[in-house]
């Protein structure tokens, strides 16, 4: 109960309606969004590692993570039913 209060609470600026009125496909979309954000997060990471640059010593093992990733976010991007997905205008 308290996660899904922050979420509304996070969710609440953009306009979106958090709970029984967020489709599948708006969660899918905003999960694979903050996934290939993430990814270029990670791409960042590897860039700064590979300059020596890195304020972590373990930069590039996580930069490695990221084309996996990439591939994950992909393959449910291809599953998401557009025609389907409501922007924050749209739902209310």
């Amino acid at each position: 109960r308290r996660y899904l209060h922050r979420v509304r609470s996070a969710a609440a600026p953009s306009g979106v309606q958090v709970g029984d009125t967020l489709s599948a496909s708006t969660w899918a979309y905003y999960m694979v969004f903050n996934m290939f954000r993430l990814v270029a997060i990670l791409q960042g990471i590897t860039a700064r590692a590979r300059q020596g640059n890195a304020s972590n010593s373990r930069a590039e093992q996580a930069g490695q993570r990221a084309r996996p990733l990439a591939e994950q976010a992909w393959m449910l991007a291809r599953q998401i039913d557009f025609q389907g997905l409501a922007g924050p205008a749209d739902q209310n």
